[in-house]
């Protein structure tokens, strides 16, 4: 959620824009136009791109309280983390704790070899030894993927687009130069907002690459299912306008709220009846599935139902 780190989707992209919007008005009021103040806006917005991606380690450690955890603090832990590392073929992230008794957890950092995994403390509670491993081996996941670097990228897509339609679209002097600047000023709305769905469809398919490794790097496809299950069961939707910009960070959406249902799922892949299964999943899809389109995280029984079908070709 990220992840590579899809660094606060919605908010970065609510700032970027008005920052691109303000850097915009300034470009045209100083006479630059067409492919001229293209040209600039996208240096600069470049620019902004990799101030995000400098700083966003520092400001996510500031704002979520994460501490970094030594060895001989948590053996077990980083014991986990190197071994699934090493079947990543990446350098062992160091490891963060957050005290926070909400299960969760994330991954963020520059590069592979500068990356970071952070473990709720709620979700170090209430996780088995094998969960917690899948937890860990999905946040390696999007760090394999370079996830971070790939989000932060395509967080400024609807802003670009944006303003693709704001810079080049075509105007007709001899008509009403009021009309016609609402008329471009609502495409350029609405072509951002069909690049905010994409950013999101982007973020939900490497949610599901993060978890197909966790399945495949553990050899255990139900540890995260129950992992999951048990994080999406205990978490609470979040009220804090702070914590809500984080939420495409974690492993599961907080804000979700799909409740007890997913537990149930949990328990009849756990006794494997395939048509129980496949009822409950198809209600919970038919029940939160309409509005995914709306998520940067997949509806949870969507997830369990790939990793479902992973245990199945695993066996």
């Amino acid at each position: 959620m990220s992840k590579l780190n899809i660094t606060i989707l919605l908010t970065t992209a609510l700032v970027f824009g008005v920052i691109a919007g303000l850097l915009g008005l300034i470009l045209l009021y100083a006479g630059f136009t067409g492919e001229t103040a293209m040209g600039l806006w996208i240096f600069i917005s470049l620019f902004f791109i990799f101030m995000q991606w400098l700083i966003g380690p520092w400001l996510i450690k500031m704002m979520t309280g994460a501490k970094e955890i030594k060895v001989e603090d948590a053996p077990e832990i980083h014991q986990m983390l190197s071994e699934i590392s090493k079947t990543a073929g990446i350098p062992k992230p160091k490891l963060y704790i957050v005290n926070r008794n909400d299960p969760n957890a994330f991954a963020f950092g520059r590069t592979q070899g500068s990356s970071c995994v952070a473990l709720h403390k709620g979700l170090i509670d209430i996780l088995t030894k094998e969960e917690l491993r899948a937890v860990i081996a999905h946040e390696v996941g999007h760090i394999k993927h370079r996830d971070v670097t790939i989000m932060t990228i395509a967080s400024s897509l609807p802003t670009i687009l944006y303003y693709m339609v704001i810079l080049f679209a075509p105007r007709n002097r001899e008509g009403n130069s009021i009309i016609q600047l609402i008329m471009v000023f609502v495409g350029g709305l609405i072509a951002q907002f069909i690049g905010v769905l994409l950013v999101m469809w982007l973020s939900r398919t490497r949610e599901y690459y993060a978890d197909e490794f966790s399945a495949r790097a553990t050899g255990n496809p139900l540890s995260l299912i129950t992992g999951l299950s048990k994080i999406t069961y205990k978490t609470v939707p979040l009220t804090n306008e702070r914590d809500k910009s984080f939420k495409t960070l974690y492993i599961s959406d907080p804000s979700k709220g799909e409740g007890n249902e997913i537990m149930e799922i949990a328990k009849a892949i756990n006794s494997d009846n395939a048509e129980k299964i496949e009822e409950m999943i198809e209600m919970e899809k038919y029940k939160h599935g309409k509005k995914e389109w709306l998520m940067t995280h997949p509806i949870t029984a969507k997830r369990l139902e790939r990793l479902w079908k992973i245990k199945k070709d695993l066996l």
